[in-house]
Parts: structure tokens; C-alpha cells; sequence
């Protein structure tokens, strides 16, 4: 067992390539450089040459495969998340290069758990941002919640010391439902990476 876990360690070790100013430069951040170079040539030579009229089967294969990705990634959002579409466009995308990457003898940067972090906290500021932006201060929700939730239960068992395991799986229950939706975005972030990976 120790060995296995050794062997992970290794695994998913990401070794620095270069020092810019003292700051290490990881294996990660250059494949995904890479990646970023290769899709913004990619993109520029796809759309030298659009035409408004009698467009090729190049720019109609183009146009299909962007509206795809498009209205799959705003089907996971509903009409009122379509803004956020492009965001999610473009970690889909990533997510999918990056996993594809090892099959050139690149080490995927989605190995490094620096990488997967940093998805992820880009997603819950963006999540934090859209609630705030649709519903106001309301909008940070869960953990405003769960403060008060806890503030609630302290000051109910103070009064009620009899009621204090009641009052303890009521919160515990409460909190849990709140913190679903972090458990279901680590869940499809995991599907993500399992199914394009």
C-alpha cells in the first residue's frame, strides 16, 4: 500500500522547468502555454477566411462543432446562465486538450493538482458572482446560510440544553444540503475529467 501511494505521489508530481525571478515555472504551466499557443494558431488560420456568403464545408463544419459546444454548454446553464456559456466553452475545451495532450508524450497539466485548484476556484468565484449579480447580496447564499444556521443552533442548545442532539441534526442536516451544491460541482468536475480524460 505504501508503495502505491509513493508511486501516486511521483505520479503527480509536476516538476519545475524553469525559474523566472526566483518563481518556478512548472511542467504544467508550459504544456498548458503550449496548449494556448497551438489553439490560438489553430483559431487565427480557421477564421482568416469566413465568408458571410457561400461559406465552405471547412467554415460550415466550424460554425456546427462552435454551435454544439455552444448550446451544450448553455443547456447545462438554462436561458438565464447563457452568458456564462463562454466560460464554460472555453473549460470544456481545456479540459479536453489538456487530457488529450498526453497521447504527444506531454504530461497533461490537469496531473498537477495546482491546475485542477485553480479550475475549480475560477468556477466558485464565478458561481459566487453570477448568484450576487442575479439575486444581490442574497446571492452568496450557503455560507452567509450556514453562519447564521450555526450562529441559531449555538444560541437554541444555550437555552435548551436538553434539545441539544435534536438541534445538532437539524443543523448538521441543514448544512449538508447547503454544501450539496459544492459536492455536486466537485462530482461534474470529476465526471468532466474522467469522461474527457
Amino acid at each position: 500500500m505504501g508503495n502505491l501511494a509513493e508511486n501516486l505521489m511521483e505520479e503527480l508530481q509536476c516538476e519545475t522547468v524553469f525559474s523566472i525571478g526566483g518563481i518556478g515555472i512548472s511542467e504544467s504551466v508550459v504544456v498548458t502555454w503550449i496548449i494556448m499557443a497551438v489553439v490560438l494558431i489553430a483559431c487565427l488560420l480557421a477564421t482568416r477566411r469566413l465568408k458571410v456568403e457561400n461559406p465552405g464545408r471547412g467554415q460550415l463544419l466550424l460554425e456546427f462543432a462552435v454551435s454544439w459546444i455552444q448550446n451544450l454548454c448553455g443547456g447545462f446553464t438554462g436561458e438565464e446562465g447563457k452568458r456564462y456559456a463562454p466560460y464554460l466553452t472555453s473549460v470544456l475545451i481545456y479540459l479536453g486538450i489538456a487530457n488529450l495532450i498526453g497521447i504527444l508524450g506531454f504530461k497533461p497539466p490537469t496531473k498537477d493538482l495546482n491546475v485542477t485548484a485553480a479550475l475549480a476556484i475560477m468556477s466558485i468565484v464565478l458561481i459566487q458572482y453570477a448568484g450576487i449579480h442575479k439575486k444581490g447580496v442574497k446571492g452568496i447564499g450557503a455560507g452567509i446560510g450556514i453562519g447564521i444556521a450555526t450562529s441559531k443552533a449555538t444560541e437554541a442548545v444555550a437555552r435548551q440544553p436538553e434539545a441539544d442532539g435534536k438541534i445538532t441534526k437539524i443543523l448538521l442536516l441543514g448544512a449538508a444540503l447547503a454544501e450539496a451544491t459544492a459536492i455536486y460541482g466537485f462530482v461534474v468536475a470529476l465526471l468532466i475529467i474522467i469522461l474527457l480524460g
